[in-house]
């Protein structure tokens, strides 16, 4: 007599959900567990699950994944007295960047791709105007582009993706995660009419009773329609200059080895690039790696700002004396002409940013 058995909760979710060869159900709640199935795979670095059957026994299952999502937002919520729903209720006119944050949601660690439980959130770009809502919006479009860097990850080593599937309950209730993630993954985003939670466990029940021939039968018999988030052409745009700035610093400044590096698309430090939002400003990003420039070279992570001087940067160590400058430093961690009280200095591990506090002057690209 056949039995059914217990499996990972969302696996079953993505049966549930219609799973298929080609797409990527992201199961999203207090985290998020990201999965997809094909019949070959070979294994994914950095993706903690490629196994056969794990999924849909006939295919290999590859499960990735957030470790914080719905939890990142409902903490960064209570810090200001309100719930999430009430903060998501002033993003809807929101668009792609338009906050000026840069996410890094590393809050709880990073289950995938860097697999480094003890990397902590960043976040640059901070002003005095930025808001609760902001905050909140710049982190949902942090784990889009989180997961971004997951499914490039997956395609890289020969998983099919077609379309994006969305489980879990916050999908059911923000609007605004689905339409970040249509547009940051080009992707049609589909949410179920209804809750698929257990389904999934429903349909292997039918299957071990006999009551279908095949999963996709119960699938095509069981399986909610879907409502269906298109992406926005204006928005991809937007985070398709975006996504390239990111993905430099998730690798950058989360990866303890990592080599020093110039941000933005110049050969040096000092890039022009498109900020974020369809507002058409320009800014300046600035990076100074935290290592020395060169063997017998001055060490340009003693640099800093002083945001003393109003229209030109001083260079000084931390004693105060100014620092010199060696040939590495003059053309790829100089500070240019301009920095002064609009501007000021953002610190991590890795890297030291300079990031402007107000909205520079539209300029042609």
């Amino acid at each position: 007599i056949p039995v059914p058995v217990g499996a990972f909760d969302a696996h079953w979710d993505a049966i549930g959900a219609g799973i298929a060869e080609g797409d990527v159900v992201n199961v999203i709640g207090t985290a998020t567990c990201t999965m997809a199935i094909a019949k070959e795979a070979t294994l994914v670095p950095g993706v903690c699950g490629v196994v056969d059957g794990s999924i849909h026994p006939a295919l290999r299952g590859i499960e990735a994944g957030l470790s914080a999502c719905g939890y990142l937002f409902e903490s960064l919520a209570k810090r200001t007295g309100r719930s999430v729903r009430e903060l998501t209720e002033g993003l809807h006119s929101y668009r792609a960047g338009q906050t000026g944050l840069l996410r890094l949601t590393w809050d709880n660690g990073d289950r995938t791709v860097l697999v480094n439980p003890n990397l902590g959130g960043v976040t640059l770009g901070w002003n005095l105007n930025s808001t609760a809502e902001d905050d909140l919006f710049s982190a949902i479009e942090g784990t889009a582009f989180h997961t971004r860097v997951i499914l490039e990850r997956m395609r890289e080593h020969g998983v099919p993706i077609h379309r994006v599937i969305h489980g879990g309950g916050i999908p059911q209730k923000n609007d605004v995660l689905n339409r970040v993630y249509a547009n940051m993954m080009n992707l049609p985003v589909l949410v179920p009419e209804t809750p698929i939670t257990s389904l999934g466990s429903a349909i292997f029940a039918f299957m071990a009773c006999g009551e279908f021939a095949s999963i996709e039968a119960a699938q095509h018999a069981l399986c909610p329609k879907y409502r269906v988030v298109e992406p926005d052409p204006r928005e991809v745009a937007v985070y398709e200059r975006l996504y390239p700035l990111y993905k430099d610093l998730y690798f950058a400044m989360g990866v303890p080895d990592s080599s020093p590096r110039a941000m933005g698309k110049s050969s040096g430090a000092t890039a022009r690039v498109s900020t974020w939002g369809e507002v058409s400003r320009r800014t300046l990003i600035h990076v100074i790696p935290v290592r020395k420039c060169g063997p017998g070279q001055p060490t340009c992570a003693r640099a800093r700002v002083s945001t003393s001087a109003p229209r030109r940067a001083r260079r000084t160590s931390r004693s105060g004396g100014t620092a010199t400058s060696c040939a590495n430093c003059s053309t790829a961690t100089g500070f240019p002409n301009g920095i002064g009280r609009r501007h000021r200095l953002i610190r991590c591990s890795l890297l030291m940013v300079v990031w402007p506090t107000t909205a520079a002057k539209p300029r042609p690209a």
